[in-house]
């Protein structure tokens, strides 16, 4: 969804610059403020459904602490890989709540019910874009 808003957002800015450079170059007797503002409508518009967009996003970080007691065991769907195998085993990825953090295994994973080949694949992701796995040294 979010390339798809950036999309939006990138070809109403080329029609608003094309109503803009219209206006000035075509029909210069029409330069007032409504039109001016009017070539400008379809990029305002795109970006704050754009920017709507992203707050919405950004309010449902799975990391906000008052959304989970401590021994909670959470499944999460948002941007999890899907099983190949949907009767056999349970969608998303398997979590539990301690000390602040969501935390995952394999073994804990597969006890829930969860599939290993989604885990994995999971996993592979979350190393090339960390979104719920944070860098721990030993």
């Amino acid at each position: 969804m979010n390339n798809f808003l950036k999309s939006v957002l990138y070809l109403s800015s080329l029609v608003s610059i094309f109503a803009f450079v219209s206006l000035v170059v075509l029909f210069n007797d029409e330069l007032t403020l409504k039109n001016i503002v009017l070539s400008f409508t379809p990029v305002l518009l795109s970006y704050s459904v754009y920017k709507i967009y992203l707050k919405d996003f950004s309010k449902s970080d799975i990391n906000q602490a008052d959304e989970y007691q401590e021994g909670d065991v959470v499944n999460l769907f948002a941007d999890m890989p899907w099983s190949k195998h949907k009767n056999k085993y349970s969608e998303g990825v398997f979590f539990w709540y301690e000390g602040g953090s969501l935390l995952t295994e394999l073994e804990f994973h597969l006890e829930r019910g969860g599939d290993p080949d989604v885990f994995h694949e999971w996993l592979e992701k979350e190393k090339t874009n960390p979104r719920y796995l944070k860098p721990v040294l030993h």
